[in-house]
């Protein structure tokens, strides 16, 4: 009698779940960029938004540059993942929505263009494929020769490149700041700080944070301009093989 009532009790709750959702792909193992986050979901528990494919493995259809819409259960302490952030997740598709179970795994920052406002100098074209942002206190020189710099390559470039320094020293630029998710000085191209560059004595990692040119910075002025070159070049010069 009790395996009877336990069977009873065991169809009425399946009676209550929801249906099973039908996958149409494998699951695949992606990362990629958030291109932009929706308000959180009717439950309270999960968000949604479009990611931009940076790898993929898994399902053959998930390729780089494409375009996902997402949907992810909110992480249960922050910071929450946010437009421009690189993550990774195993998504399953469900209909044209791609779903993971687990929060979104942030990896850094990823290849994105953000716009600000309150900008001290905002120059170039606003379609340029490569924006810089400097965000720095200008009450002292530290920051004025890295400034300067980027300023004369982003004049002598309008087309591609669009600049704009933000004044950590007044409202608008600790305001840029803090959308940034920013604590120091830092030069971004394209949402990243963060660059490797080729030079005579090989491979180097620069890290546009913080004051440049002494002993103990983490890249000179010269890398900023240096990394700011070689984005342009990636983004704006033809790829082997590709049609003219």
């Amino acid at each position: 009698m009790t395996e009877l009532r336990l069977l009873v009790l065991a169809l009425a709750w399946a009676a209550l779940l929801p249906p099973a959702r039908a996958h149409s792909a494998p699951p695949a193992d992606v990362t990629g960029t958030l291109l932009a986050v929706e308000p959180a979901a009717a439950d309270g528990l999960h968000r949604e938004g479009r990611l931009r494919v940076e790898t993929a493995c898994g399902a053959p259809g998930v390729t780089p540059g494409a375009s996902l819409r997402l949907r992810y259960p909110l992480p249960l302490a922050p910071p929450l993942p946010g437009p421009g952030d690189l993550v990774r997740a195993c998504l399953q598709q469900n209909g044209d929505v791609w779903e993971t179970a687990e929060a979104l795994t942030v990896l850094g920052r990823g290849e994105f263009r953000n716009p600000g406002e309150g900008a001290v100098t905002d120059t170039g074209s606003a379609g340029a494929p490569v924006l810089v942002k400097i965000l720095a206190p200008f009450h002292t020189d530290c920051q004025a020769r890295t400034r300067d710099l980027l300023v004369a390559y982003a004049a002598a470039h309008p087309a591609q490149v669009r600049l704009q320094v933000f004044d950590l020293a007044q409202p608008p630029g600790r305001a840029e700041a803090l959308r940034e998710r920013l604590q120091c000085a830092t030069v971004l191209i394209n949402n990243r700080f963060a660059f490797t560059l080729a030079g005579a004595s090989g491979l180097r990692r620069v890290c546009l944070q913080h004051r440049p040119d002494t002993a103990t910075s983490s890249y000179r002025a010269e890398d900023a301009v240096a990394a700011l070159a070689q984005e342009v070049q990636r983004l704006t010069q033809p790829r082997a093989g590709a049609s003219p």
